[in-house]
C-alpha cells in the first residue's frame, strides 16, 4: 500500500492493559479490496467511443427523482486528426444504459476536457453544469453553461487572443448576493501581462465580476471557515522554488474579489523538486480541527511518476502539510485524480479517494500492467480504509474518480471511477463503474464490517499513542479524534461491540 509520511516517528506508549495479552495473537485483517467487476453499476461505451471517460463528476439530483445523476466526458474521441469530444449526462441509478443528454464536439474542440458541477448558475434551484472545450474556436477555446433542468444552453464564453485559451472551468458559489452561483473560466495561454488568468462570471451581468492571475482552479471551498465566503485554490504545478525545479505551488485567493488571502501566501505551500504539486486540488473541510479549511493536492510527477498526495492545512502563512501519502511504485501516477467522498467512516470528517491509473497488481500469479487502483483514505487520520482495483492490464482504472452522489438512496455519497482502457474494441473502450459506499463505524478499526476482538487488539496495540500530529503516525484507534489513544476510545469501541 502507499506509504504515509509524517516526519520523525513520535512514540509515547504506556503500559498496556492485561487484555492485550489475550488478544495479541489475533490476526489483523487487511484493508478490504473490491475489484471493478464487483461494481454495483457499470456504464459501458456502446457507440464506438474511445477512452470513455476522461473525466466525470456527480451532478446531484437534476431530474428530481430522489437519486443522483452523473456527468461523463470523453474529450479524446472523434475526428481523424484530433479529438472532438463527447459529453453525456446519465440519470441515476436506473437510466444508466443510455444518456439522457448528449453533447458532441466538432472541429477538434476537445469538448469535456474540463467539466464542472455543484453550482446553480441561474438560481432556479436545480444544479447546472459547465463544459470546457479548449480546442474549439481555432484553438482559443470556449466554455458552455447548461441547465440541469432540461440540458439547455444558459451561457457561453469564447476565448480570444491574447487573453487566450479556455483551459479550466469551475463553480465558485454565490459571492455577489444575487440569485445564482458564479462561474470561474480560466485561460491557459498568456495575457498581456505574461500570465494565465481566471475571470469570475455572474448570471446577472455581462462583464466579469473580477479577474485574477492563475488558471488551474479547483471548485471553490472555504479556507476561512469563520465566514460564508467561498475561497479559491490555484495550482501552479510547473512553478519552481529556488533550486527545486517544477516543485509546484498552491495559492489561496478570496472568493469575493480574487485577492490573496494573506500577502505572504506567496511563500507556500511548495512541493519538492520535480513533484509538480497542484495538478489536482480538492477542498476537504477542516480535517485537522484547527479552524481552517484544508485541501488535498497531488504531485503526480513525484519520484518518476510514483505520485504523491498531500493534505495541506489552510492555516497561513506557511500552510504546512498535515500528512503526505506516496504511491506504491514508480509510474503509478498516484494522485492523477482525487475526490472528496464525504464522511465514509462516520467520524464527522470528510474522507477522500485517490486514483492511480498506472498501478500494476498480481492476481493468481498473473501480473496485470497499468490495471489501475483507487485508494480510499480517512481524512482525519490518513488511514487507508478500502481499495478498488482494475480488472485487467491497461484498464487505467482510476484515471478519473468522483463522488457520484447518492445513487441508491442510503444517504451516502457513492463512488464513480473511470477505466478508459476497459471494454470492447468493437463497442468502444472505456467503462465507468459506480460503487455503492456504506456507512462504517469508526470503531471498526480494520474495516471488516464488524466491531470485535480484532479491533480491540488494534486499539490496545497502540494504547497511549499520540495521534493526529504532523510528527506522529496516523492511528485509526483514536476513535474520538482527541489526539491520543486512551480510555475514551476504548469506551467507544465497547459501546459499538458487535455492530
Amino acid at each position: 500500500m502507499p506509504s504515509t509520511q509524517h516526519g520523525p516517528r513520535a512514540h509515547q506508549l504506556t503500559a498496556l492493559p492485561l487484555m492485550f495479552v489475550l488478544f495479541s495473537g489475533v490476526a489483523l485483517a487487511q484493508t478490504p479490496n473490491t475489484y471493478a467487476y464487483e461494481a454495483d453499476i457499470s456504464i459501458k461505451a456502446t457507440d464506438g467511443v474511445s477512452s470513455f471517460a476522461t473525466s466525470l463528476s456527480g451532478l446531484g439530483d437534476i431530474d428530481g427523482d430522489g437519486y443522483s445523476d452523473l456527468l461523463v466526458a470523453d474529450s479524446e474521441t472523434g475526428g481523424f486528426s484530433g479529438f472532438n469530444g463527447v459529453v453525456r449526462v446519465y440519470f441515476g441509478p436506473y437510466a444508466m444504459t443510455r444518456p439522457s443528454f448528449i453533447y458532441f464536439g466538432t472541429n477538434h474542440a476537445e469538448l469535456g476536457k474540463s467539466i464542472a458541477t455543484g453550482g446553480d448558475y441561474n438560481g432556479d434551484g436545480a444544479p447546472d453544469f459547465i463544459i470546457g472545450a479548449p480546442g474549439a474556436n481555432g484553438g482559443n477555446g470556449f466554455a458552455l453553461m447548461y441547465s440541469g433542468v432540461d440540458g439547455a444552453l444558459l451561457d457561453f464564453w469564447v476565448g480570444d487572443q491574447p487573453t487566450g485559451l479556455v483551459s479550466r472551468v469551475a463553480f465558485l458559489g454565490d459571492v455577489d448576493g444575487m440569485p445564482g452561483d458564479e462561474a470561474m473560466i480560466s485561460s491557459g495561454t498568456l495575457n498581456e501581462t505574461g500570465s494565465p488568468e481566471t475571470f469570475v462570471q455572474s448570471n446577472e451581468q455581462q462583464d466579469p465580476l473580477f479577474v485574477f492571475p492563475g488558471a488551474y482552479v479547483a471548485k471553490a471551498g472555504r479556507i476561512n471557515i469563520q465566514d460564508e465566503i467561498p475561497d479559491i485554490a490555484i495550482g501552479l504545478h510547473n512553478a519552481s522554488h529556488g533550486a527545486d525545479e517544477h516543485a509546484g505551488h498552491i495559492l489561496y485567493r478570496k472568493g469575493d474579489n480574487g485577492s490573496l488571502i494573506q500577502p505572504d501566501d506567496v511563500i507556500g505551500p511548495f512541493g519538492d523538486a520535480g513533484e509538480s504539486l497542484g495538478g489536482v486540488i480538492r477542498f476537504m473541510g477542516d480535517v485537522d480541527n484547527d479552524g481552517f479549511g484544508d485541501i488535498a493536492a497531488s504531485g503526480v510527477a513525484f519520484d518518476l511518476n510514483r505520485g504523491r498526495v498531500r493534505l495541506i492545512s489552510g492555516a497561513g502563512p506557511d500552510h504546512p502539510t498535515i500528512r503526505s501519502i506516496d504511491g506504491e511504485s514508480e509510474e503509478d501516477l498516484f494522485g492523477y485524480s482525487i475526490a472528496n467522498i464525504g464522511d465514509f467512516d462516520g467520524d464527522g470528517v470528510d474522507d477522500f479517494a485517490v486514483g492511480a491509473p498506472g498501478t500494476d497488481h498480481m492476481l493468481f500469479g498473473v501480473q496485470f500492467i497499468n490495471a489501475g487502483r483507487v485508494y480510499l483514505y480517512s481524512g482525519a487520520t490518513g488511514v487507508l480504509l478500502q481499495t478498488f482495483t482494475g480488472n485487467s492490464s491497461f484498464d487505467q482504472f482510476g484515471k478519473a474518480v468522483s463522488a457520484a452522489g447518492d445513487f441508491n438512496g442510503d444517504g451516502m455519497l457513492d463512488l464513480a471511477v473511470s477505466a478508459p482502457g476497459s471494454g470492447s474494441p468493437v463497442d468502444g473502450t472505456g467503462i465507468v463503474y459506480i460503487f455503492f459506499l456504506s456507512h462504517t463505524s469508526p470503531a471498526d478499526l480494520n474495516r471488516d464490517n464488524i466491531v470485535n476482538g480484532d479491533d480491540l487488539a488494534m486499539l490496545l496495540a497502540t494504547w497511549g499513542s499520540q495521534c493526529n500530529l504532523p510528527s506522529a503516525p496516523a492511528c485509526p484507534a483514536d476513535i474520538t479524534n482527541d489526539g491520543v489513544v486512551n480510555g475514551a476510545d476504548l469506551a467507544m469501541l465497547l459501546t459499538n461491540w458487535g455492530t
